[in-house]
């Protein structure tokens, strides 16, 4: 039988009005003279923590049962001036979240960069022909990656307007099957990351992709992070069509940076599900409408943070807001500031 998409136009509506309003301009330098950079990133973390676990309506820094550091609440002082742009600390994380040894803090955007699908893709760079979708972030067993795997890692990153995959920018378009229309990807490479602060980001870094069951989003708040890394049960109908990890320098938040970004829970609380609608309540990541880097086992799914705050599933070709993730290296200092809006953290590799 043929899957038939119900297209939901107020959605694709509110998804467009609402990248309109959220997709920022990039910030001039900040003052970097005002202190030496004599603090590790990673070390201001750790000394600016408040301890294990956090209770409802307590907002900071905390650190988890799984040993990471997360920004909770909504207003948490984790602004970063990076790639002359703003960008929040999600956390800092240790290898069980990227692979590598030792602690890395994970920055996201501030503002999403447009509203993108996840996995749409073309057979051709020039034809603008709509050949597929597919929740499948490496490509494999398929002609190319994801759309927003190529968008984010090879446009962005390098901030050029020409891919292996895709070829020159201004030949690149995709159709999205809900709205019919080719778009290019200027805007992307226009808050791309500079090349002198491509050595911050850790390009080695391990991106896990195990898909969750489509049928079952009951999954419990803490457990999804086990599921993200293919230990927990909601795992088990993994197909294996997939990879079930990338390494690549840039991704998208997980779905638990976001669940554990709310302070209207407890972090010991683990009765609640992803489905529930209450995680945008004090929660500084949460936008509406946006993708998540985890996929489910259903082949044309992928996970999106929902206008009503819930984490759910949603078909690949579908425009969601995107803003671009990634871990810094190990060696980052603190060159100037405490976090704070007005006072963000300005950075240095020495």
């Amino acid at each position: 039988m043929q899957k038939k998409l119900i297209i939901n136009f107020s959605l694709i509506l509110i998804v467009i009005t609402m990248a309109s309003v959220y997709i920022g301009n990039t910030y001039a330098h900040a003052d970097e003279s005002s202190q030496a950079a004599t603090t590790l990133l990673t070390e201001e973390i750790k000394n600016k923590s408040q301890g294990q676990g956090w209770s409802s309506g307590n907002e900071g820094l905390y650190q988890d049962e799984n040993g990471d550091y997360r920004y909770v609440g909504a207003n948490p002082n984790n602004w970063v001036i990076f790639n002359d742009d703003r960008y929040q600390i999600i956390g800092m994380f240790n290898k069980n979240t990227h692979g590598l040894d030792g602690y890395r803090v994970k920055l996201i955007r501030a503002k999403p960069i447009g509203a993108y699908a996840w996995g749409v893709y073309n057979d051709s760079n020039t034809s603008g022909t709509y050949s597929n979708y597919s929740a499948n972030w490496t490509g494999k067993g398929q002609s190319t990656p994801a759309n927003l795997y190529v968008l984010l890692n090879e446009y962005f990153y390098n901030k050029k307007d020409t891919s292996d995959t895709y070829g020159n920018c201004n030949d690149w378009t995709y159709f999205s099957s809900n709205l019919r229309k080719t778009q290019n990807c200027d805007v992307i490479v226009d808050y791309g990351i500079k090349s002198e602060y491509q050595n911050y980001i850790e390009s080695e870094a391990t991106w896990y992709l195990y898909g969750i069951l489509s049928t079952n989003l009951e999954v419990q708040r803490r457990d999804m992070y086990e599921c993200e890394r293919g230990s927990g049960d909601c795992t088990s109908a993994n197909s294996g069509a997939s990879d079930t990890s990338i390494t690549a320098p840039i991704g998208l938040m997980y779905p638990t940076d976001y669940l554990y970004a709310t302070n209207n829970y407890a972090d010991s609380n683990n009765a609640h599900k992803l489905v529930e609608n209450n995680y945008g309540i004090s929660n500084w990541l949460y936008m509406g409408y946006e993708w998540t880097i985890t996929p489910t086992t259903d082949e044309q799914i992928a996970l999106r943070v929902e206008y009503n705050s819930s984490i759910n599933k949603n078909y690949t070709c579908f425009a969601n807001l995107v803003r671009p993730t990634f871990y810094l290296k190990s060696d980052v200092y603190v060159k100037s500031g405490d976090g704070s809006y007005n006072n963000p953290y300005v950075l240095t590799l020495s």
